[in-house]
């Protein structure tokens, strides 16, 4: 047959012929229809298997057998009974067939609910359930859930967020997805795993379409009209306000309501964790890392070893957080700064196993940096939790290699050794059960100063003098000596500080009673002597005969 392609058609051109020319016509025009979409769009490649040849690949993966021809011309196949296995096809999105799907449940912590399209009712979430295209997500203060679609993507759904399943497909047998998540606030991580699968994300202000990539989007719940899109593996097409940017791996946008995308601002370096090492048995769990310039907060996240729900999910703004939520296990803690944008930074991840249990108990006296005044000191605790036994040590020096005392299975609460020299010391205690030893608390440092005893006070001297002696109490001590008229001491006559233990004065003319005590280097007081009285100034005999005469000779 002959076609001709010009102004005019022969006369004898039959009815045939014109059939015959319109479908050779429409199949070159389909033909560079999908060579041109093929060219703008995705595509997916398929590798041969032994049995494959391009009919059973149109009739199993595309959306009609008319497919087959263009199929040929795109991948430039001149002898399509002739493929060897291996051989890669490239084939459009658009080609193949779609169909509904489920998304799977993998993980959920905390407070998390969905609301099914099928019924409108609204149920806890719970790990293992199949979600449908239309089903509604929330989550808590403390939720977290896990996602996984049919291609091995997963979407990490974070606390206080709410997204809407809008379309939840799948590209027939090739294991690719087809989704659209809707978010309307909150935050979610998404991980494509296969290049070619669709994987849509809109917000109020956004939209996003990705192919095989790793990205964080967030919508503000002060400022709904607020998006955040971070890419960190591959590249993400974002859109808004009709506009659209392609923000590669490393960088972040800010999309407003009824504006494009913000240009890409690059994020910020990961921080570096400085503790806890990769092993610990700090109960409360620090968590420490060094400032990252620019940032204003940080996130830390901690998550279970193979889980991807968030156990702990807090933002500060210091570069330091401390928690004792987390129990024995292994856990692989997540941190990245935040700037001024709210746009969150490059992740560094390490991975801990936390061994605090069970858990020491409270050290209750002596408190540290205390000064103990008796001879011996009376330690005591808290009874331990998880646990009957303490291992209690007693030391010179912190973390002493040799313990002056150590008590592995002592059962109370109280413990007063029989003998201590006055000093500086540190003791710690751990809970101890049947099946092992808890960590250590944190060493308590007390100094042992008993304190300045009584002193044995001489007192001597004559009809017009009195003298005070005691023993010395040591260098840098000081003494204090009350005279008052009454053995209480309720109206004192005399109050002085000595830095030598001799008192010296004149003999009151009234009986007065006198005590002392040593005052410490630091100021602090001990125990008042006994109380002793001192006898006035013997007067002279006729200091008594003459009163007496006077009132005689004025009776008279």
């Amino acid at each position: 047959m002959k076609l001709h392609f010009g102004n005019q058609q022969p006369e004898s051109l039959s009815k045939q012929s014109r059939f015959v020319f319109s479908a050779a016509s429409a199949i070159l025009l389909l033909t560079l229809w999908h060579g041109n979409l093929a060219a703008e769009e995705e595509t997916w490649r398929y590798a041969l298997v032994p049995g494959d040849n391009p009919w059973n690949i149109t009739e199993r993966f595309l959306q009609g057998m008319q497919l087959w021809q263009p199929l040929l011309r795109l991948n430039n196949i001149e002898r399509p009974r002739f493929l060897p296995p291996g051989t890669v096809l490239k084939i459009p999105l658009s080609w193949l067939k779609t169909e509904a799907a489920n998304v799977q449940v993998k993980e959920v912590a905390g407070d998390a609910s969905h609301t099914a399209v099928a019924d409108g009712q609204t149920r806890p979430l719970r790990a293992g359930a199949l979600l449908a295209g239309g089903d509604m997500i929330s989550t808590g203060d403390h939720g977290s859930v896990v996602l996984e679609y049919v291609d091995g993507s997963t979407l990490i759904i974070g606390r206080n967020t709410s997204v809407t399943l809008r379309r939840v497909n799948k590209f027939s047998d090739s294991g690719l997805a087809d989704s659209e998540v809707r978010i309307d606030s909150g935050r979610t991580e998404n991980r494509v795993k296969k290049r070619g699968t669709r994987f849509e994300i809109s917000t109020p202000s956004a939209s996003t379409a990705v192919r095989g990539t790793q990205f964080r989007t967030s919508v503000d719940r002060q400022e709904t009209r607020l998006s955040r899109i971070e890419v960190l593996a591959g590249s993400v097409a974002v859109g808004g306000a009709g506009k659209r940017r392609d923000v590669n791996a490393g960088f972040g946008t800010t999309v407003l309501q009824g504006e494009p995308p913000a240009p890409p601002k690059k994020l910020l370096a990961a921080p570096v964790i400085e503790l806890p090492a990769e092993f610990s048995r700090a109960f409360p769990l620090e968590i420490r890392w060094v400032e990252v310039k620019g940032a204003e907060r940080y996130r830390l996240q901690v998550t279970a070893e193979g889980y991807d729900t968030r156990l702990l999910d807090e933002v500060t703004t210091r570069t330091g957080l401390s928690t004792d939520l987390l129990p024995d296990g292994r856990f692989r803690l997540h941190l990245r700064a935040i700037d001024a944008a709210g746009l969150e930074g490059v992740e560094i991840s390490r991975d801990l196993l936390l061994d605090a249990q069970p858990q020491p108990p409270l050290a209750i006296k002596p408190q540290s940096e205390q000064v103990v005044r008796t001879e011996l000191p009376d330690f005591e605790w808290s009874r331990p939790l998880g646990g009957s036994r303490v291992h209690f040590q007693l030391s010179a020096e912190k973390q002493a290699a040799t313990p002056l005392l150590d008590l592995q299975d002592y059962p109370g609460t109280h413990f007063t050794p029989d003998a201590l020299q006055p000093g500086t010391y540190f003791w710690r205690v751990a809970t101890r059960n049947e099946n092992e030893e808890g960590p250590w608390s944190a060493y308590q440092v007390f100094t042992l100063r008993p304190a300045p005893g009584e002193p044995e006070v001489a007192s001597e001297g004559d009809d017009r003098h009195i003298r005070l002696r005691w023993p010395g109490a040591g260098e840098g001590r000081r003494y204090r000596v009350h005279l008052a008229e009454a053995s209480d001491f309720s109206n004192l006559t005399e109050e002085v500080v000595l830095a030598e233990p001799v008192w010296e004065a004149d003999r009151p003319l009234m009986p007065s009673w006198f005590r002392v005590r040593v005052i410490d280097t630091d100021g602090y007081e001990g125990a008042w002597s006994t109380p002793q009285m001192i006898d006035p100034v013997q007067q002279p005999w006729y200091l008594y005969v003459i009163p007496t005469a006077l009132l005689l000779l004025l009776a008279l």
